[in-house]
């Protein structure tokens, strides 16, 4: 519970900051303010497969393409997304325009020999300062077949060993300003193997059951205690921040509305249950 509350404090996050949490999924950092994911009723590439949590302002969006207004973010956070994006740069420069400091995290170069996910479609580590992207090839990924997942599944002492030394299998690059990037020389034959497993992807409607309702209501309400009492953080307005993701200009957006208009290009989006639904069907 205590690394729940006060595990944000590691980055720099101060007390006034609006933090936007991109691919926020079914762990989102408590310090974040406004959750983002593009896929909120699929749960396939997440971890156990759980389900997207949606308990406090949330946004429908493309991490290449953020509906946002130019540097209305103080702070970016973004863990286990940037290795699904085959054209990462489109990213980070979303990133640079919306926010003006944050922190990626994404499995490490050595998590990824070891383990290998066939969803990710790219690897990173941190050189000079840089965030140094691999594209994955046939041989510098997945070493080992299926041989760790099955150990950290069976073995409670090989789980607290990757529990206690995170660092080893968790890349970490906090950025204020710029993020510095570049693309790693191709050594090998460029794996798709990450196409074929991510074509299952896709947004699915997906009615909860009761039980599962109920858990969400729990969860809700002891997240919303949480970040109001304890942290005394407040609702984000959208209405100040929210952008056309496509023309990044000023939407006419009222949270009850089903429609969301943009007051430059004319282009609209749904709003479902207050949940601004900001894509396009191409980016589906």
């Amino acid at each position: 519970m205590l690394q729940y509350l006060l595990g944000w404090r590691q980055f720099n996050i101060q007390a006034t900051d609006t933090v936007l949490e991109v691919g926020s999924g079914a762990h989102p950092l408590i310090r974040s303010d406004i959750l983002c994911d593009k896929f909120p009723f699929s749960s396939y590439e997440r971890f156990m497969n759980l389900p997207v949590v949606m308990d406090r302002p949330f946004v429908v969006a493309d991490a290449e393409h953020l509906p946002f207004r130019h540097k209305t973010i103080d702070f970016l956070y973004c863990t286990d997304l940037a290795e699904h994006l085959p054209q990462p740069h489109n990213f980070f420069q979303e990133c640079m325009r919306v926010a003006r400091k944050g922190v990626i995290i994404t499995p490490s170069i050595t998590a990824e020999r070891m383990f290998g996910w066939g969803y990710h479609a790219v690897i990173y580590e941190v050189q000079n300062q840089t965030l140094l992207i691999h594209r994955k090839t046939r041989d510098n990924w997945g070493l080992f077949g299926g041989t760790f997942h099955d150990l950290w599944r069976r073995d409670k002492s090989f789980q607290k060993f990757f529990a206690r030394h995170a660092g080893l299998f968790r890349m970490t690059y906090e950025w204020e300003g710029e993020i510095r990037y570049e693309y790693a020389p191709l050594q090998g034959e460029l794996d798709q193997v990450w196409r074929r497993q991510s074509a299952a992807e896709q947004m699915v409607e997906q009615v909860p059951g009761r039980f599962e309702t109920l858990k969400r209501a729990a969860r809700t309400f002891a997240s919303q205690v949480l970040r109001h009492r304890i942290l005394g953080r407040p609702d984000v307005d959208l209405t100040t921040i929210l952008a056309c993701p496509v023309c990044h200009g000023g939407l006419d957006y009222k949270p009850n509305a089903t429609l969301i208009v943009c007051q430059a290009c004319g282009r609209t989006y749904e709003q479902r249950n207050n949940v601004p639904i900001l894509v396009l069907d191409e980016w589906m």
